[in-house]
């Protein structure tokens, strides 16, 4: 079977990773759709993508520790004493920061772990400690 010329296509990330994957030999996994694919990609072909340098700077994030991805992004915010499981959306993340493009402000507070031995959980009453 003959190998077909490298065909230059435009795409998009579709999603970003929040943690870094092991893969093979990569270390990031991202799902990117092709804007003009004609048909000649197979699923799951593998492909080499160069993707341009950028300039990202995280105007919103909190700690790493607080998101939760079971189920879907979440974070627990502390409202009237108690937690509240809260789905949020996620830019761009590194080691230890995670951008929140979408549902949180600046002035939520947030449950980082509990200091008893105990699991997060949506209603879990709460004593805010520094």
């Amino acid at each position: 079977m003959g190998r077909k010329p490298n065909p230059d296509l435009d795409g998009h990330i579709s999603i970003a990773p929040t943690t870094v994957i092991t893969y093979g030999t990569a270390r990031r996994r991202v799902i990117i759709t092709v804007d003009d694919a004609r048909g000649d990609l197979l699923p799951n072909t593998n492909v080499n993508v160069p993707l341009p340098p950028r300039s990202v700077s995280m105007h919103f994030s909190i700690p790493r520790e607080a998101l939760h991805t079971d189920g879907g992004d979440f974070v627990y915010r502390v409202v009237n004493g108690k937690l509240v499981r809260t789905p949020v959306q996620v830019g761009v993340a590194n080691l230890i920061r995670v951008e929140i493009t979408s549902g949180l402000t600046e002035k939520d507070t947030l449950a980082l772990r509990c200091h008893q031995q105990r699991e997060l959980s949506n209603g879990l009453a709460v004593k805010i400690v520094d």
